[in-house]
């Protein structure tokens, strides 16, 4: 299971609970696929976003992730398929 949650101005506005489609061999790597598709969630909002003019769509955007593992793996090489 991978879940998300984005908030914005202190409340949810899209959030996900859901089976992963691969089977990972660590949960490094189920942290990381779950942290990529809310990373994917994130930049589908910054364009939804600046589709209805909000003027605050290029601010940097805090992810946060409990797995401090699945940032270092992240960073050194991509998942494989």
């Amino acid at each position: 299971m991978s879940g998300f949650i984005v908030i914005r101005t202190g409340g949810p506005i899209v959030w996900s609970s859901v089976r992963q489609e691969h089977t990972s061999r660590s949960s490094c790597e189920a942290e990381v696929r779950a942290t990529d598709e809310c990373a994917k969630e994130v930049l589908l909002i910054r364009h939804r976003g600046q589709d209805i003019g909000l003027d605050d769509t290029t601010a940097p955007t805090k992810l946060f992730n409990d797995n401090q593992a699945s940032w270092t793996g992240a960073k050194l090489q991509p998942l494989p398929e």
